[in-house]
């Protein structure tokens, strides 16, 4: 006498497994109204000889005695925790209607020539869900209990295994007992059919980013990139859908802050728009002021004899991004640097990047007036700061 039980798994899930639990109930019930009315077992029973595709469901629901369903249930538990845990309900059975349903439609058609027998039960459908726990979680281990009568003396314990070993020991079995009877129709043939659409799904559900696996499926580590998380598509749209939302938000936050720099430079308060403009470069390195509040705040500092200084920098910044009032900034900085901060050299270097045959004769005096102020400082021997 021997059996073995799976008590658990460390494969990861994201989704309580409700559909494998209420998958268990109903084929509980399914067997328990078999008991009390026998004839369900031959109505709902899939029949070879015959097409009739109400029996493509039922009889995944069935089972032909209590061992037959205690195995079925148990093995389901555990492949259906890692399965739906991994994907969900709804699409978990999805898969489940689609391979045991699918799985009894080509089955009857096989063996529509056949003049007698038939099958039920869930195992078919079970494999299915054997190969894709091999493929999502072929390294993660699976604790078994067994139990052993050898020679009347009993031996329990219990080991842990990984999925793909306990996969490939189940599918084995079965392929070995189909070929002792050259893979006639039978229920190791069965299952064999089970196993091969659930192996197409699993591969197809990586490759189409359906499913999160972590970077831990067979894929991943056959190609030597264990652990490469790959976001499946819902989780890459819900980034997307999070940046797009990010960026709205900052751009409204960017739009309040601009419009509150115009009100600063409205009202004059050209410090607290100053403030608040540079507040917002650090999040926005690439922001620039427009030409127009810039040289509102550049000549309304200006026209403070306290906070001439303070415009210097801004006038800089100015000559560096526009050139609409390139003239009368450039002379404006010369001026700064000569009369303000006295640099003389530095305002006569500024002053010699002007074509005074473009200037006016008003600006070319201006400019003469500075050059002799700065020759005059020179001779003087004033030092500048910087040197």
């Amino acid at each position: 006498m021997f059996f073995v039980v799976p008590t658990g798994t460390d494969t990861p899930i994201y989704h309580w497994p409700f559909a494998t639990l209420g998958l268990i109930v109903a084929n509980i019930l399914a067997f328990t109204l078999q008991v009390i009315a026998p004839d369900i077992t031959e109505l709902g029973a899939l029949s070879y000889g015959t097409i009739n595709p109400l029996t493509w469901f039922s009889s995944i629901f069935l089972h032909g005695d209590p061992f037959h369903l205690i195995g079925n249930m148990l093995v389901l538990g555990l492949s259906g925790w890692i399965v739906e845990g991994k994907i969900g309900w709804w699409r978990f059975l999805c898969i489940y209607l689609i391979c045991g349903v699918g799985g009894c439609a080509v089955e009857q058609t096989l063996m529509i020539f056949a003049g007698s027998g038939g099958s039920l039960g869930a195992s078919g459908v079970i494999y299915s869900l054997i190969a894709i726990a091999m493929i999502w979680a072929p390294e993660n281990e699976v604790r078994l209990f067994y139990f052993v009568l050898l020679f009347f003396y009993p031996v329990m314990g219990t080991l842990e295994v990984t999925v793909s070993s306990l996969g490939f020991f189940l599918i084995g079995t079965q392929f070995v007992t189909a070929a002792f009877s050259f893979f006639k129709i039978s229920s190791a043939a069965l299952h064999l059919l089970g196993a091969i659409p659930g192996a197409v799904i699993g591969v197809m559900m990586i490759k189409m980013r359906w499913v999160d696996c972590e970077g831990f499926d067979l894929i991943s580590v056959l190609q030597g990139k264990r652990g490469e998380r790959v976001l499946t598509v819902a989780d890459e749209k819900k980034q997307m859908e999070l940046k797009a939302q990010r960026a709205q938000e900052a751009k409204a936050r960017l739009q309040e802050g601009l419009a509150m720099v115009e009100k600063y430079v409205q009202n004059g308060n050209f410090e607290m728009a100053l403030n608040r403009f540079s507040i917002m470069q650090r999040s926005n390195p690439k922001l620039v002021m427009p030409e127009t509040q810039l040289v509102t705040i550049i000549n309304g500092l200006d026209a403070d004899s306290s906070k001439r200084l303070n415009a210097i920098p801004l006038i800089q910044q100015y000559l560096q991004q526009y050139t609409q009032h390139k003239v009368h900034f450039t002379l404006m900085l010369a001026r700064g640097h000569i009369l303000l901060q006295q640099r003389p050299r530095l305002g006569l270097n500024v002053l010699k990047t002007l074509d005074l045959s473009r200037l006016t004769p008003e600006e070319t005096s201006f400019v003469r007036r500075l050059a002799d102020k700065a020759k005059a400082m020179i001779a003087e021997g004033i030092l500048e700061f910087n040197e």
